[in-house]
């Protein structure tokens, strides 16, 4: 039950947004989403989670089928390590840098994370990537803040995270 209401949320949400983005007055661009689900992650002091994968799918296929999004980047962990659609800080920061200097003033970008994030003692939510370690979180995470401080315009987050504790 309690998954069915999280997805009613998310379908409740970009709902939502699907009618924010319907500017009339404006000529609509394309519609972009990074799709991120991390289950398992690296460092062994972070508990996996059972869904984030599941959610990062049923999400990327609402987006495509529904929504009718024109670009959908999907990224989870179940991915070779080695693709740039693993979800690495790196690879995360490399493919949305390139959304970045390819998306134009209409255009629309959504960027959904279901996985682990943490605030920061400076108050900062960053979502902990795949590999992201805990001794150094804050330099091995991806912080929200970085990403709304780039040139994607019409950006919109929604973020499913873990609550309980992710360390041991």
């Amino acid at each position: 039950l309690k998954h069915h209401i999280r997805l009613l949320l998310v379908f409740i949400i970009f709902n939502t947004t699907f009618c924010l983005f319907a500017d009339n007055t404006k000529k609509s661009g394309k519609r972009w989403a990074l799709v991120i689900g991390i289950n398992n992650y690296h460092n062994h002091f972070i508990e996996p989670l059972s869904r984030p994968r599941y959610d990062a799918k049923l999400i990327e296929d609402t987006l495509k089928n529904e929504g009718k999004f024109d670009i959908v980047i999907r990224m989870t962990d179940d991915i070779f390590p080695t693709s740039p659609k693993y979800p690495s800080k790196k690879n995360i920061h490399k493919i949305l840098q390139q959304i970045s200097d390819d998306i134009q003033e209409n255009d629309n970008f959504v960027l959904f994370f279901s996985g682990y994030s943490i605030k920061i003692d400076n108050n900062q939510t960053h979502l902990i990537t795949v590999d992201s370690n805990i001794s150094n979180i804050e330099a091995t995470s991806l912080s929200l803040s970085a990403i709304s401080d780039g040139n994607i315009i019409g950006l919109s987050f929604f973020i499913f995270s873990n609550t309980s504790s992710a360390v041991e």
